[in-house]
């Protein structure tokens, strides 16, 4: 009797396995340049909000919709990126603009490149996320909270290199809008900077924004170039 039970049970783990690596990834679409599942109606037309945001499936690392504890997809709110026109010296959009730093290129979809880092520092300028299910004071704590937990593990995996991340609350100029500010810098044992970062994010009709200036491995960092100073003189939020 029991190698019949072993024998069923195994065929029914074979079964679920067969299952499993027969189950196809559900078809992604392309927006802003990531891949995303989007939510459908019977008829499989593209499921928006009353905000006119695209619905669309929160996936695992395998590509597959996760699922909430009730049992139905987990979502997540897409929009589409706002057109970016770039100029000799700026780049802006219908809600704002920045005129770019000397020693910078303009690229495309609201970037700027600092010349002679292979692309590596960027300064880069987007939507974030919108804020009509979760306050921004949330939104901004939550994306503190996932980079603190990020300086933890990479201090413990790397305990010889150094973490500092600086968080301060900054008013940007012209908008009159306040914004949260985050530093974020790692430095090697000879106190070299090896990743440098600031963050700025803002809310604006309902959306959060953000500015980012990012140099990985350290490449392009200039301790004298003050970005909150930069932004404040050259960001324009219309």
């Amino acid at each position: 009797m029991s190698k019949k039970i072993i024998a069923v049970s195994c065929v029914l783990i074979m079964l679920v396995l067969v299952i499993t690596a027969c189950q196809k990834k559900p078809a992604t679409t392309e927006i802003n340049g990531e891949q995303y599942v989007l939510v459908t109606d019977a008829e499989g037309n593209t499921m928006l909000t009353s905000d006119g945001f695209i619905r669309a499936y929160v996936l695992d690392d395998k590509g597959y919709p996760v699922t909430n504890t009730d049992g139905s997809y987990a979502e997540k709110l897409v929009t589409v990126a706002n057109d970016v026109i770039v100029g000799d010296k700026t780049i802006s959009t219908a809600e704002y603009a920045l005129t770019m730093p000397k020693g910078w290129l303009p690229g495309d979809a609201g970037i700027f490149t600092k010349v002679g880092t292979d692309n590596k520092c960027t300064i880069r300028m987007g939507f974030a996320d919108e804020l009509k299910e979760i306050s921004y004071a949330e939104f901004v704590q939550n994306d503190i909270s996932q980079n603190q937990l990020f300086a933890q593990t990479y201090q413990q995996q790397n305990p010889d290199n150094e973490i500092t991340m600086d968080v301060k609350d900054i008013t940007i100029v012209h908008g009159n809008v306040n914004a949260t500010s985050r530093t974020y810098m790692i430095k090697d044992p000879s106190g070299k900077v090896i990743h440098y970062a600031v963050m700025i994010f803002y809310p604006y009709n309902d959306q959060a924004y953000f500015i980012n200036l990012a140099c990985p491995e350290g490449a392009g960092y200039d301790e004298d170039f003050d970005f909150l100073t930069y932004i404040a003189e050259n960001y324009v939020i219309k």
